[in-house]
């Protein structure tokens, strides 16, 4: 499946199963100590979200979790789209 296709596919869902503007979950997994990038997940968001942050068994890695309240469907695809321009960010 193409990403245009992922992306499609989600936007459905998303219309599907929230009203709009709503709460969305964003989760992303960042290696330990990159710092850096845990500010560019940041930026990607306006002020007004709820961040944590939790750090694996191993310390390996840290799962980052934004609620965040979005205005549409493609406003969530735009924050996706934008977090998958940042270098070792795993995305889900």
């Amino acid at each position: 499946m193409s990403l245009k296709a992922k992306y499609e596919s989600l936007k459905i869902q998303l219309e599907e199963s929230y009203e709009w503007p709503s709460e969305y979950i964003f989760k992303f997994i960042l290696k330990s100590g990159a710092k850096d990038k845990q500010l560019k997940v940041r930026e990607l968001f306006d002020q007004n979200v709820s961040l944590s942050f939790k750090s694996s068994s191993k310390g390996t890695y840290i799962s980052v979790t934004i609620k965040a309240t979005m205005q549409s469907p493609e406003h969530v695809i735009d924050i996706y789209k934008e977090a998958s321009k940042i270098k070792e960010l795993i995305v889900f």
